[in-house]
């Protein structure tokens, strides 16, 4: 198997770094913060892309992988109908998944 897999890993831990310690609030004040972030959610959504043509068994045994690669297509495709708000839910709540990825929590 390609790194494809260590790379959307990668970006996971790479969201929780850059948003520890921050609320909501924190997240829309950071126009930085919100282009890195954004930016990993289009790696990670890639990664799992490729991941489920290169191998579609495994791939079916992360969580939400559609609904992962629906919100980078979003990103990348749709971007200004994506409020800012609902990125810094989407955010946020992506910590459950970078939890499950790494086997850490973002604290």
């Amino acid at each position: 198997m390609t790194r494809v897999p260590f790379c959307g890993m990668r970006a996971a831990q790479a969201i929780q770094a850059f948003t520890h310690g921050m609320d909501a609030s924190a997240y829309t004040a950071d126009e930085m913060v919100q282009a890195a972030v954004e930016r990993k959610f289009e790696i990670i959504g890639e990664a799992l892309n490729q991941l489920a043509k290169m191998d579609g068994p495994f791939a079916a045994r992360i969580p939400d992988v559609p609904q992962i690669v629906a919100f980078r297509n979003q990103l990348i495709h749709g971007y200004a109908s994506v409020r800012l708000e609902y990125r810094a839910i989407r955010a946020a709540g992506f910590a459950r998944l970078s939890t499950a990825a790494t086997g850490r929590t973002g604290e």
